[in-house]
């Protein structure tokens, strides 16, 4: 059967495609028709539109630009003379604008002329092109007589300026000279003569010199005068230009400036006569001179008249050049006017014949079009009567089919009685249909069968869930839930049939304990954000105390998947850090955020008249407990502390742990500063009692700074910074006390910081300096080392003690940078010193604290090269008391280094002597307290004797410190000491004095020094 009506099938498909394939090759060739008569129509009207495009158009647009063109050429031409006569330039660049302005361009009127075809016009463009030729030849003459006239004005510009230089040279010699006889002639004229006139006895000796002032010096004045008026005159006629006179002008003007030189010369006669009678004959033969050359410039066969004429020829000859260029100007135009007529008279002509083939190639174009749209037209209404309607009902039917989805409607019977293609075809698709709804219906059977074995897969999968699953249809009905849901709310026993409403299986859970927070009406209610559905996390509370989270999550169907999570553990931890976040973990107290909030809070509800006060506690002697003692002794020595100032404040005051042993404490509702001191001094003698902890008694004191509302400050921030600076202040003042804040107290705090600032500043530029106080060896009375000491010249507070600066950069961190640079650069220095000098170098207990202290030594002695015995380190007593076990152990791997280990300031504070013997030092530094009332104390000298006597028998060498006189010196010699050190041997020198102290040392030193 399937073979039949595949047959069936391809005899209609043969069918319709040879009718499809009859009627489209018939539109086939209308089309191929249509198209020749469009093309030759198109041809024809292309053609005519490039003879106006390309021939006449252009011919007609550059006979009107050309005949433009020369009526703007005669401006050109004049613009060549006219610029000639500025004198200023060479005029090639002005021929060459004339030749771009329109002469180039007359040549493409012969290409042009050419290409249209008529002949007159080819011979008056042909006579256009002779006439630019001669133009162009009569131009180069003009440029060319153009530079020319510029060549000649540059050598009479020349000219000028050299007659000009000897005409104002000679004005200066007669202005000089009329100067002279001015200031004569006013020396010896009437009121000079006056005052020599002689008196009656004596008149015939004032006679001569009278007559000299009348008649001899006026005379040469006037000559003078006389040959400066005539040369200024001849300055101004030369100065005047060629083109400024015509030829007959130049005549008159040349035989007066020779007439001018003629008067000069006889002049200048007369005043040399007048001049060499005076003693000046000298100027008389300069001022000859210079006449002679002006004359040679002048009258020369190549002078400045010479050049005049020659001047006014070239001046002729370029107008006479200009006047042939204007003639040739006016034929040319003659010429473009002509051509300009007949070539627009063809491109009218041309115009006229492309707009008659424009209208007869649309009259063609569009009959044909008309006809071949009928044709068309009329093919349509017969295919779609004879196929498309057809076609149109059995689509219609298979949209059917698609919308309804039931594949067992039959085809419209007068489709399935044709006996054409389109009967074939209905046939066929009632045939398709009918296997196609067996398929379907089997296809249904076999998704029934995998949707069950899928759901149990899903439940299975939910099942295996940490979280309670419940999934819900469109209208509510519950679909599925897997075992966790039913551990969680306690119905595992409970039998939840599949399209329970959630309304059941929410009263459901109510009834095993659990407390949902809504109620029956918000469930049963559309609102999303109140039922089910809302995607909002609900919390769960049960009676046992569990806490549930519920999410639940709409479907594109309508329907939803709600989560259910078992929070309760994790809402226990998230409790605990949020009191960890404002309570302290091991005291219990609010921690540093909280008790500002608490402060904050006291501040904005404080009435007016109120008053707060702010303590801030620091224990005193705490971190030396819990060096010695170990952390959990220190942790249960701050929870007792804690305790004590619970109990010795009242529930209204706050009390806090601000970290490491600092405390703080609010103070409401307090009287006055009277209240606030005896509170503090309550806390101090209670935190002062001796405490039992793990067995250790402990003693400990307590700091305390305080800061008052409103006195001190109105905001939290300023009461705790004020209440920090207080506290500074008590341990400043010895501890153990509390202290109120004071204004001065944040000056002091400032320049504290300032001065903090300034030590990094020096630190980074190395503004520190090392001066050396030498060690003397008394056994051989040599210099045998130098002592390190840190130097600061401060920019502006001058030198600056260590005892000072020390403490600072210990708080501020700074002790280990500085103490690591004091050790390179003692090193780096005494590297230059003989191997028999040490150099001592004093270390703070910080930088043994933190163990670098190996490390800078090593990297000191390695970058130096020094010898590691030829450095000391001294330290003093609080390096031992650290963790003794880690302080003797890097002691003794700095003694395998080599390094010497020195014992400071012995004898004072704690030293014990079991530290001689416990840590092996390898010298012991006597304190000078010791030293200070000797010979006047002999307790002192005799614990001298007795430290020098007991490190000696311990192998251990002894430095006695602060020896400033020669008894002290005699006396601590005699009781054994090994070395001294003090003003009297050597005061603090910087690296140079130590040199020059190295180099100088021949002789026992302090023999030579005492004399």
């Amino acid at each position: 059967m399937k073979r039949r009506q595949d047959k069936k099938w391809t005899e209609w498909t043969d069918r319709l495609r040879f009718k499809m394939t009859i009627l489209g090759v018939a539109f086939a060739a209308l089309f191929v028709l249509f198209t020749t008569i469009s093309v030759r129509e198109i041809k024809s009207v292309a053609e005519s539109i490039s003879l106006t495009d390309k021939v006449t158009g252009p011919l007609y647009v550059a006979a009107l630009n050309g005949t433009s063109m020369v009526r703007s050429l005669s401006d050109a031409s004049r613009s060549i003379v006219v610029n000639c006569m500025r004198h200023d330039q060479v005029y090639d660049v002005d021929g060459a604008r004339l030749e771009d302005a329109g002469l180039g361009h007359l040549i493409e009127l012969t290409t042009l002329a050419a290409h249209s075809g008529v002949a007159e016009l080819g011979a008056i463009a042909g006579r256009v092109e002779n006439v630019r030729q001669n133009m162009l030849q009569q131009r180069d003459l003009m440029i060319e007589q153009c530079n020319q006239y510029a060549g000649w004005y540059a050598r009479h510009s020349s000219l000028k300026l050299l007659a000009r230089d000897q005409l104002v040279s000679l004005q200066a010699q007669l202005s000089s000279l009329i100067s002279l006889l001015d200031m004569r002639i006013s020396s010896q004229g009437p009121s000079g003569a006056s005052a020599k006139l002689p008196t009656t006895a004596q008149p015939e000796t004032s006679a001569a010199p009278l007559g000299n002032f009348v008649f001899k010096d006026w005379s040469v004045l006037r000559s003078l005068y006389s040959i400066r008026t005539l040369a200024i005159h001849l300055i101004n006629s030369l100065e005047e230009n060629g083109a400024s006179i015509d030829r007959s002008n130049m005549v008159t003007k040349t035989m007066l400036e020779r007439g001018y030189i003629r008067l000069l010369r006889m002049s200048q006669r007369k005043l040399a006569l007048q001049l060499d009678a005076d003693g000046k004959s000298s100027d008389s033969a300069s001022m000859f001179k210079r006449l002679d050359e002006l004359t040679n410039i002048v009258e020369a066969g190549d002078g400045l008249h010479v050049s005049r004429a020659l001047g006014v020829d070239l001046e002729d000859a370029l107008a006479t050049s200009a006047e042939e260029f204007q003639s040739q100007l006016s034929e040319l135009e003659t010429y473009m006017i002509d051509f300009s007529e007949q070539a627009g008279a063809l491109n009218q002509t041309a115009t006229m014949n492309m707009n008659a083939r424009v209208t007869q190639a649309v009259m063609i174009i569009g009959s044909a079009s008309l006809i071949l749209a009928l044709i068309g037209v009329v093919g349509v209404v017969i295919f779609g009567v004879r196929l498309t309607r057809p076609i149109e009902m059995l689509t219609a039917h298979a949209r059917q089919i698609q919308n309804t989805a039931r594949t067992d409607r039959p085809v419209p019977a007068p489709l399935l009685a044709r006996h054409d293609e389109i009967g074939s075809l209905a046939r066929s698709f009632d045939e398709l249909m009918r296997v196609l709804n067996h398929a379907r219906e089997e296809l249904l059977d076999a998704s029934r069968a995998e949707v069950r074995q899928q759901y149990e897969r899903l439940k299975t999968a939910l099942d295996s869930f940490p979280q309670g699953v419940c999934l819900t249809d469109q209208d509510k009905n519950v679909l599925m839930i897997n075992d966790q849901f039913r551990l969680i709310y306690g119905i595992g026993d409970v039998d939840v049939p599949e399209g329970m409403s959630v309304l059941g299986l929410m009263r459901l859970c109510r009834e095993r304990g659990a407390k949902l927070e809504m109620t029956d009406a918000e469930i049963a209610s559309n609102n999303l954000d109140l039922n089910f559905y809302s995607r909002k996390p609900r919390t769960v509370n049960f009676a046992d105390g569990r806490v549930v989270v519920v999410k639940t999550v709409a479907t594109p169907e309508g329907g939803g998947v709600s989560i259910s999570e078992d929070i309760t553990e994790r809402k226990r931890q998230e409790d605990r850090i949020a009191h960890l976040a404002h309570h302290d973990p091991l005291t219990g107290l609010s921690n540093r955020v909280s008790f500002r909030h608490e402060v904050e809070g006291a501040l904005h509800t404080l009435g007016d008249g109120g008053s707060l006060a702010l303590l801030y506690l620091d224990l005193d002697e705490f971190k030396s407990v819990n060096d010695t003692l170990g952390h959990p002794v220190g942790d249960e020595l701050l929870v007792a502390v804690s305790e004590r100032l619970k109990s010795g404040l009242s529930k209204k005051d706050n009390v806090a742990r601000l970290g490491g042993d600092e405390f703080a404490v609010l103070l409401a509702d307090i009287s006055g500063f009277e209240e606030v001191s005896a509170i503090a001094a309550r806390l101090i003698e209670t935190v002062g009692e001796p405490y039992m902890v793990s067995g250790n008694n402990i003693v400990i004191g307590v700091s305390i700074g305080i800061a008052m509302v409103p006195e001190d400050g109105e905001t939290a921030d300023l009461l705790m910074k004020n209440a920090d600076m207080a506290l500074y202040s008590a341990k400043l003042d010895g501890k153990n006390r509390h202290r109120f804040f004071e204004p001065e107290m944040n000056e002091h705090m400032q320049k504290r910081r300032q001065f903090e600032l300034d030590l990094r500043a020096a630190l980074d530029s190395e503004s520190f300096q090392l001066h050396y106080q030498p060690l003397l060896d008394l056994d051989h009375d040599q210099i045998v080392g130098f002592e390190a000491l840190l130097r600061w010249q401060h920019p502006e507070l001058g030198y600056v003690s260590p005892a000072e600066f020390i403490p600072i950069a210990e708080e501020a961190g700074l002790i280990e940078q500085i103490g690591a640079w004091v050790l390179n650069r003692a090193c780096r220095d005494a590297s230059t010193w003989p191997e028999t000098f040490r150099v001592a170098v004093n270390i703070s207990p910080l930088q043994f604290k933190t163990g670098r202290i190996g490390l800078d030594v090593m990297s000191a002695i390695s970058a130096t090269g020094l010898n590691p015995n030829r450095l000391e380190l001294e330290i003093t007593e609080g390096v031992l008391l650290q963790d003794t076990d880690s302080t003797q152990s890097l002691l003794a791997d700095l003694r395998r280094l080599g390094v010497r280990v020195v014992m400071d300031d012995f004898g004072t504070g704690y030293s014990s002597l079991s530290y001689l013997t416990k840590f092996g030092f390898d010298k012991v530094k006597i304190d000078q307290a010791f030293v200070r009332d000797i010979p006047g104390s002999e307790e002192n000298l005799a614990v001298v004797q007795s430290v020098a006597s007991l490190c000696k028998k311990l192998g251990i060498s002894t430095t006695v410190e602060g020896v400033e006189t020669a008894d002290q010196f005699t006396l601590l010699k005699l009781a054994g000491c090994t070395q001294a050190q003090g003003y009297l041997i050597g005061r603090p020198m910087p690296l140079e004095s130590v040199m020059e102290l190295i180099e100088t040392q021949n002789a026992p030193f302090m023999a030579a020094r005492l004399g």
